[in-house]
């Protein structure tokens, strides 16, 4: 809407992009494992999936008065990777748990989009899928006591990029979560 006349002027209409739209669909295999003792408790599972009809965000190079990008549902990809979680608790009062993640998201072709009767091609293959990091961990304490209850969360979300072509990165970062309740 921002870019309104700029797209029109290259008739290029918001009902035409609606009716380009398709629904992101995939097909996924997961393989887990769960073990639980008195004090430890692990779950862990690898996964796998090709995916269709990929959220593709894309500022195009062939018409350079728009810069906005937009998004369209046109790129196929593949994702694996593995996911940890596992709790320690040292007494009853305690529970510490630790959670990384991998996960390799990429487009495995290159997108054509149609874009005011012209096809362009962008060259997206191998490319990392817009905001998935590879490495996700989460860390933290819950502690409870006499009706208080005090949580902890420390999140590490690992580098990604915000656009399909990989051109703009998000830095890696972390967020420390704390709360303190009484019931």
């Amino acid at each position: 809407q921002n870019n309104r006349a700029k797209f029109l002027a290259l008739g290029q209409t918001y009902q035409n992009m609606i009716e380009a739209y398709k629904f992101e669909t995939s097909d996924n295999f997961d393989l887990g494992l769960i073990f639980n003792s008195k004090k430890i408790k692990i779950n862990a599972s690898a996964f796998y999936a090709n995916l269709d009809n990929l959220l593709v965000s894309v500022v195009s190079p062939y018409y350079p008065t728009i810069t906005a990008a937009y998004n369209q549902n046109v790129g196929k990809g593949k994702s694996y990777g593995v996911e940890l979680e596992t709790y320690y608790s040292p007494n009853k009062y305690i529970t510490l748990f630790l959670h990384p993640s991998y996960n390799k998201s990429y487009f495995t072709e290159n997108v054509n989009i149609l874009q005011s009767g012209k096809t362009s091609e962008f060259n997206l293959k191998g490319n990392q899928s817009p905001s998935t990091p590879n490495w996700l961990l989460k860390t933290g304490a819950m502690i409870q006591y006499e009706g208080f209850h005090f949580n902890t969360l420390v999140t590490h979300t690992g580098e990604r990029y915000a656009d399909a072509l990989n051109v703009y990165k998000i830095s890696d970062n972390t967020i420390v979560d704390a709360s303190l309740t009484y019931h």
